[in-house]
């Protein structure tokens, strides 16, 4: 499996487990450096909060 299959089926697991507990969002909690807020910055319906340090996807 390439890397970014494995990105969206990591993705999207995460966001059917969000669905299923009844979350509105998927959150990265404290990236630990930049790379990684840039990684998921970079996927689709992906933001960053600076004021609080998470990314997140509404889902």
């Amino acid at each position: 499996m390439t890397a970014s299959l494995k990105d969206f089926a990591t993705i999207a697991a995460g966001a059917a487990y969000a669905k299923a507990i009844g979350a509105t969002q998927l959150r990265i909690m404290s990236p630990v450096n930049d790379t990684v807020k840039a990684h998921y910055f970079s996927k689709p319906d992906f933001k960053y909060n600076s004021r609080d340090n998470f990314c997140f996807m509404d889902v």
